[in-house]
């Protein structure tokens, strides 16, 4: 019976866990960035920006 309730906490562990990873990052799909590398010369160039036509600024990367 000990074993029982012990793996029965266990589970809802672990569930819990892995519910609250799964719900922290839907947020991050709303922040897509859109982004476009080339190379000229020896030097990478960039142009990124949000899904709304916003300009990316101060971006690393």
């Amino acid at each position: 019976m000990k074993n029982s309730k012990k793996m029965q906490t266990g589970l809802q562990a672990i569930c819990l866990i892995v519910y609250l990873l799964i719900s922290s990052a839907s947020p991050v799909y709303g922040h897509r960035v859109y982004l476009f590398a080339w190379e000229e010369g020896g030097i990478i160039h960039t142009e990124s920006y949000f899904s709304g036509s916003r300009k990316v600024q101060d971006g690393t990367i």
